[in-house]
């Protein structure tokens, strides 16, 4: 539902979980690329290991937060990704 919806919709950011119920996030996010999405896709993880994170990178994922993380964290990922990309500037 989450993938239609993806295809269906306009989005500037999509945040994955890695561990879902039916799709993983990793087949999500090669789906999402797959399907056209060229926006930035952050994963969600407890497993933030180097070689985890390589396969996140090969999958398409461009930023990374480690659970537990603190809203700062959150924020911070989101608002670098759509600056990179959107060329959206933070709000003081």
């Amino acid at each position: 539902a989450a993938l239609a919806a993806a295809q269906a919709q306009a989005f500037d950011l999509i945040l994955l979980d890695i561990k879902m119920p039916g799709i993983d996030g990793i087949a999500a996010c090669e789906a999402l690329h797959a399907a056209g999405f060229d926006g930035p896709v952050i994963a969600l993880t407890a497993d933030a290991s180097v070689e985890q994170d390589a396969r996140y990178a090969a999958a398409g994922f461009t930023g990374l937060i480690e659970k537990p993380f603190a809203a700062a964290d959150l924020v911070g990922q989101v608002l670098g990704a759509l600056e990179r990309v959107k060329g959206i500037e933070p709000s003081s």
